[in-house]
């Protein structure tokens, strides 16, 4: 509309009228690529059946690098 008509007009005005008239597209939703599987309230009645896995990571200001620390907890 800026260069047709030389109008400048305010988005949040392009939004309410597309509103009104009724031609906005639907939000898309976000999807949670892999579901959280958390360990609480499982009843473990053996050994070797969970394992609890932590990845951290870290910068070394000396050497200018990064690290990662990962730990295995096994848990019973």
């Amino acid at each position: 509309m800026q260069r047709q008509y030389n109008l400048v007009v305010n988005k949040k005005k392009v939004y309410r009228l597309c509103k009104e008239l009724d031609i906005l597209e639907p939000q898309r939703r976000v999807r949670l690529k892999h579901p959280r599987r958390i360990a609480m309230n499982r009843e473990i009645t053996g050994s070797n059946q969970l394992w609890e896995i932590d990845v951290k990571y870290g910068y070394i200001a000396g050497e200018n690098r990064f690290f990662y620390l990962m730990c295995i907890i096994r848990c019973l």
